[in-house]
């Protein structure tokens, strides 16, 4: 028995041996510079006024190519494409947007492009891009001007509307290419983390020149040279006129609310730069009436 015993602690011992396992070196990536050009695509603003509380922030969108490897990013107007479906060289890792080289920067979109970045207004900036294979750059990159569109603003309604009175909206025209409005009919929140405000309907103007395809999915009318659009399974359908720079809508929809109503109205104008280079703008006018 004692032998048994004795047998079992060598067994046991030696299975507690160390054992040596060869394992191959990690792999590393060491960083190379990398010769990059930036293709400035699109410059613009975003604009918020909620109750005259003005908020906003500006942007810039632009190529990113790699000319040592004879990599460049395809023009991504009109194809949905993603940085995953290029070459493997071309895979951005991280992509900052940056004042000097010692600042921090702010993150870029690096998957979608043009890449978006926001930036602090015109000016001198720097990208700092680092790839997958390790390749690193730092490109200067100027911002131009841009022009700064004039915001829209709701003329009315201007006090809060009645309970089950019908949807009524003017609004300035500022020559915006297309108009977005909408109204969130809110209910009293709960608690529940659902929010109330999905009470969502919305319209659509645009220039007559701007409208592309809409008028075969969705219902138009026409006003100068305006043209609205809204779904054809709207069962409150809009009518509107245009008369001396005021757009204005009507619909029979109902306003059944219990804490607010939320009137939206979203500009946005469009324009071509120097080089192939746009300017866009997206300004959103907000009025709040509570219960």
């Amino acid at each position: 028995m004692k032998q048994w015993g004795f047998f079992l602690l060598v067994f046991l011992l030696a299975g507690c041996q160390p054992i040596d396992v060869e394992v191959d070196d990690p792999i590393t990536t060491e960083p190379t510079e990398a010769q990059v050009e930036i293709r400035l695509a699109q410059v613009g603003r975003f604009t918020q006024d909620t109750n005259g509380y003005l908020s906003g922030s500006e942007f810039v969108e632009f190529y990113v190519d790699r000319v040592d490897l004879d990599l460049y990013e395809p023009d991504n107007s009109t194809d949905e494409l993603f940085l995953y479906d290029l070459d493997d060289a071309q895979q951005i890792a991280h992509l900052n947007l940056k004042l000097s080289e010692t600042d921090e920067g702010t993150l870029c979109e690096k998957n979608a492009f043009p890449h978006q970045c926001i930036a602090t207004g015109p000016g001198s900036y720097l990208v700092a891009i680092e790839f997958e294979d390790g390749g690193t750059a730092l490109v200067p990159l100027e911002v131009p001007e841009v022009p700064e569109a004039a915001p829209t603003s709701i003329m009315s309604p201007d006090v809060l509307p009645g309970q089950e009175s019908t949807f009524e909206l003017s609004f300035l025209d500022t020559g915006a290419y297309h108009y977005a409005v909408h109204v969130e009919l809110c209910d009293l929140y709960k608690g529940d983390g659902i929010n109330p405000c999905l009470n969502d309907t919305s319209f659509h103007v645009y220039q007559a020149d701007s409208v592309d395809g809409e008028c075969e999915y969705e219902m138009c009318m026409d006003s100068e040279n305006l043209v609205l659009t809204y779904s054809s399974y709207e069962p409150y359908p809009p009518i509107f006129q245009v008369e001396e720079g005021v757009i204005s809508l009507w619909s029979d929809l109902p306003l059944i609310f219990q804490d607010l109503v939320h009137y939206r109205v979203c500009a946005y104008h469009q324009a071509d730069l120097a080089d192939a280079v746009t300017y866009f703008e997206e300004s959103c006018t907000v009025i709040e009436f509570e219960q």
